[in-house]
């Protein structure tokens, strides 16, 4: 009963977190909302779910998944601002030059509406889970085409895919900013609960060499905002600045790209993960590996709660060059700063730098799992002993 009351407890706040952000958009076409607050609101929302929804990586260990896609390796980090970089570049020369323009926009729609549909269907599973509502739509159904091969589904990936489907397809039709915004959502949850940094060390390269890629590309050149504006897909969040542009009768929007959010984001799933490591490598309880995912989960969060703050500071810094400098700003400038030094210096500050910086959060997980069957098997082993 009372894990039960946790994980009813962790999809109310989720619910919560979801309704605000819902309830910030709607509340823009009844009166005119500081773009400050929507963007506060919106940001710190979406953080709060796709953070929580991180911890899911315990539980893909303690499955013995073998799936490291996601999980970023010493030249994944290296190279990530650089390819960042190539990319950006060649979509600023396209659209600079107009190059293929109607193509390349064509393709990035299909592109984004097929990963907004797996995005919000993923989204929809993992809430319906929480709820055990997985547990009764989780029936397989096995489609089979001439005995050449098999689709299997379940009643919820059906429901989900269409659902996300009628989004999708009003998105397609309409462009309208509050789907663009739904969309923008799925992809910061579905990134954050899918990526992995692997060690501390990597997030501080990453965000460290993303600091110079946002002030390079937004101080120097038109690149940054070119590209924002031009693409015609769900890469960045949409903020009227006033109710007519919130009904759709003007289109007079400030701009917050995804990986403002999810960037920062990793790095603070990642403080809540070694939090949350810390948990059960204090008290040895390898069931909470599991139960943390889907519970607001009953630990110490220094370096969450640090990086979560920073990430406050950070937004608000960013907010006000913005609007004293009356012109674009890179947030990465502000957000990289705000979030490491202050949990750097937590870490000096707790004696454990050393242990944060060489932390490898997929070897350490194995160690407790094979500790917690070591264990399991001697139990075994005694039980057997005495029976003998």
């Amino acid at each position: 009963l009372e894990q039960k009351g946790a994980i009813l407890s962790r999809g109310s706040l989720d619910i919560l977190a979801f309704a605000i952000i819902g309830g910030c958009m709607y509340m823009t076409t009844r009166q005119e909302i500081h773009i400050a607050i929507q963007l506060i609101v919106t940001s710190l929302a979406v953080l709060y779910i796709a953070c929580y929804k991180g911890l899911k990586f315990f539980t893909l260990q303690a499955e013995a998944t073998d799936d490291k896609s996601m999980v970023m390796s010493k030249n994944d980090a290296l190279y990530f601002p650089v390819i960042a970089s190539c990319v950006l570049g060649g979509l600023f020369v396209l659209y600079k030059f107009q190059i293929f323009v109607q193509e390349l926009n064509t393709f990035l729609l299909i592109y984004f509406a097929y990963l907004g549909l797996c995005g919000l269907k993923e989204v929809f599973a993992s809430h319906a889970k929480i709820f055990d509502l997985g547990n009764k739509m989780n029936q397989t159904l096995i489609f089979n085409f001439k005995l050449y091969f098999d689709i299997k589904f379940s009643i919820l990936d059906l429901v989900g895919y269409a659902l996300s489907g009628v989004a999708i397809y009003y998105y397609v039709i309409t462009k309208h900013w509050m789907l663009n915004n739904l969309l923008g959502v799925a992809f910061c949850i579905f990134g954050l609960e899918n990526m992995y940094l692997g060690k501390f060390v990597y997030g501080y390269i990453v965000m460290i060499g993303l600091f110079f890629y946002d002030i390079f590309w937004v101080f120097c050149t038109p690149a940054m905002v070119t590209v924002a504006k031009s693409v015609d897909g769900p890469i960045k969040f949409l903020f009227p600045k006033n109710v007519e542009t919130a009904l759709g009768n003007q289109s007079d929007f400030s701009m917050l790209g995804l990986g403002d959010i999810v960037i920062p984001g990793i790095f603070l799933t990642i403080c809540l993960r070694y939090d949350c490591f810390k948990k059960i490598k204090a008290n040895g309880e390898s069931k909470l590996m599991n139960a943390l995912p889907k519970t607001s989960g009953s630990f110490s969060k220094p370096y969450f709660i640090t990086s979560f703050f920073g990430f406050v500071l950070g937004i608000c810094l960013t907010l006000s060059s913005m609007f004293w400098m009356e012109k674009p700003q890179p947030a990465l400038l502000y957000l990289v700063p705000c979030i490491l030094i202050p949990v750097g210096l937590l870490a000096l500050i707790k004696g454990e730098w050393k242990t944060l910086w060489e932390w490898n959060e997929e070897e350490e997980a194995r160690k407790l799992l094979t500790s917690e069957e070591t264990k399991k098997e001697q139990a075994t082993q005694i039980t057997y002993s005495k029976d003998i």
